[in-house]
């Protein structure tokens, strides 16, 4: 559609806007009909009843060469129509042949280009289509299920127990009130309250990167089934073991890129004269929860290595030890939500509030890739994947009681009656 014819009509500026609009809308309803995607003679109709407007608007003598354009494009509308009647007889390799030499121009300009069969590309006919019966061994072609694994992993971030809180800068700052002085009294209206004071001070917790990534080429990209996401997710998996790492046992001091765990600034576990009959896990537990309750904590959580569950499993008490005593029917240990992770030694435990501790993010897991990233990548048609989160693990000194790390064996002996 010759739009500057609509130009010569020098009509005022809104005129001219709507006949533009107009007929450019004509024109998409005409390659609509040329592509199959409707129906000729409702494209016929709707261009009459859009030209009746067009003439309204402005004048029928305005029109004339707008109208001859009409003409020659609802030919060509209905020539589509009878050929396709045409293409019903030509073999598919003819169709597709055709429909490619007509689009030869939209692919050289760059443009999207449909080869899809239907519109106006049909088959004659068509079987069923069978694998023959002298076929041996595999089919040439396999497509392979990818091999997800679930990015969260598993362990003490996987498990929802320790809440996420976005943040918008490279560190976290949280004052604590500490060094408490006095206490509230009872009193009469003779006398006054009590005075109470408290030390204050400012602690920063910076954000620390946990990364990873892989460099692997387009070869493998194109020939592998499910590669790029199976890759993503394996990457997203070993970054967050290795958060969850640092979460349970991290030591900014010895690694200063990382965060300090829970382990690191957990009370250790103490019997606190607590004595009892050859003890097992279970009362180490036990143990460990009255330490964190009387420290103002409410503790929700156990983490332990595999192992460890194990030993809880099998441990009896009775005659012949054939009572089976833990873990609870829900799983539970002594109320507490376990967390199964490999990322604990085997032999420690962890028991903690985790309503004290919250997980800072500054970055969720950031993809990048990248055909550039080293020399020379780009002409070894080499891509590189690169997978990081941003974040740091907040809890205050003030709740650090709250959280008890110990070891089975050592809080045993501890426990053990020896009179």
């Amino acid at each position: 559609m010759n739009i500057d014819k609509i130009k010569e009509l020098k009509l005022d500026e809104a005129t001219e806007k709507f006949a533009t609009t107009l007929m450019g809308e004509i024109d998409v309803m005409v390659k609509s009909a040329k592509e199959g995607m409707a129906s000729a003679a409702d494209v016929e109709a709707k261009i009459t009843e859009k030209m009746a407007t067009l003439t309204e608007k402005v004048g029928s003598v305005n029109v004339v060469d707008l109208q001859k354009q009409v003409d020659n494009l609802l030919i060509e509308v209905k020539e589509v129509k009878a050929g396709k009647i045409a293409n019903e007889e030509k073999s598919f390799d003819e169709q597709l042949k055709e429909k490619m030499m007509s689009s030869f121009d939209d692919m050289k300009a760059g443009r999207t280009v449909n080869f899809e069969v239907g519109g106006d590309i049909r088959q004659k006919a068509a079987a069923t289509m069978t694998i023959g019966t002298s076929v041996t061994g595999d089919v040439p072609r396999k497509v392979k299920l990818p091999d997800f694994f679930a990015p969260a992993g598993n362990g003490l971030w996987a498990s929802g127990l320790i809440q996420e809180i976005p943040t918008t800068g490279n560190s976290v700052s949280i004052t604590e009130l500490y060094n408490e002085q006095g206490a509230p009294v009872f009193h009469d209206e003779s006398h006054s309250s009590a005075l109470m004071s408290w030390s204050w001070r400012e602690k920063n917790f910076k954000v620390k990167d946990v990364s990873a990534y892989a460099k692997f080429s387009k070869n493998m990209l194109d020939d592998i089934d499910n590669f790029i996401m199976q890759l993503q997710n394996l990457l997203m998996n070993r970054v967050a073991i290795k958060m969850d790492a640092a979460m349970i046992s991290g030591d900014e001091s010895t690694h200063p890129e990382e965060f300090d765990g829970l382990a690191t600034i957990a009370t250790p576990w103490a019997a606190g004269g607590k004595k009892t009959y050859m003890p097992n896990e279970k009362d180490v537990i036990e143990v460990a929860i009255g330490l964190s309750q009387s420290n103002n904590g409410y503790p929700n959580a156990i983490v332990i290595n595999p192992s460890d569950l194990v030993n809880l499993k099998i441990a009896k008490a009775g005659k012949d030890n054939a009572i089976l005593q833990y873990p609870g029917f829900d799983g539970t240990i002594s109320g507490l939500n376990t967390i199964v992770s490999n990322q604990i030694t085997a032999g420690k435990f962890l028991v903690l509030d985790s309503n004290k501790a919250k997980l800072h993010v500054r970055t969720p897991y950031e993809i990048t890739i990248s055909n550039s990233a080293n020399d020379g990548d780009f002409t070894k048609r080499l891509i590189t994947v690169n997978i990081t989160k941003r974040c740091t693990l907040v809890i205050s000194a003030n709740d650090y009681g709250s959280v008890v790390y110990g070891d089975f064996t050592t809080a045993k002996t501890a426990l053990t009656l020896t009179t």
